[in-house]
């Protein structure tokens, strides 16, 4: 990977934020922080800086990047025997790629609404 996009850092900013926390997410919930899906699970983390700012990217996009950041040791996978499943977790290069990154750029990050299409309207 050349060079990460503002979507890849910001799933590598959730994920880091998520460990900090001892939460390890899927990518699925990893997308729902980034969209700005509020139920059971997220609404906890609605406080975080990358919640819901990435309304416009579709799952099959953030898996995609996961799978690359994966790929490429931004981020690890560890197996979880109770619940069967391969969660995520930042790496020690991943931590020292944000922990750089964020010294030379200062990123804000604006939470974006969604965009609502009426359906019916009284004029």
């Amino acid at each position: 990977m050349d060079k990460l996009t503002r979507a890849d850092i910001k799933i590598l900013d959730t994920i880091s934020l998520l460990n900090d926390n001892q939460f390890f997410p899927l990518p699925d919930g990893v997308y729902k922080i980034l969209k700005g899906v509020i139920d059971k699970e997220t609404i906890a983390f609605m406080d975080y800086p990358t919640f819901s700012t990435l309304v416009s990217c579709k799952s099959k996009r953030i898996s995609m990047a996961i799978m690359l950041l994966v790929r490429h040791k931004y981020l690890e996978k560890i197996y979880v025997e109770k619940e069967d499943e391969l969660f995520l977790k930042i790496s020690n290069f991943g931590k020292s790629f944000l922990l750089d990154y964020h010294k030379k750029h200062k990123l804000k990050y604006k939470k974006k609404e969604k965009q609502i299409k009426r359906t019916i309207i009284h004029i």
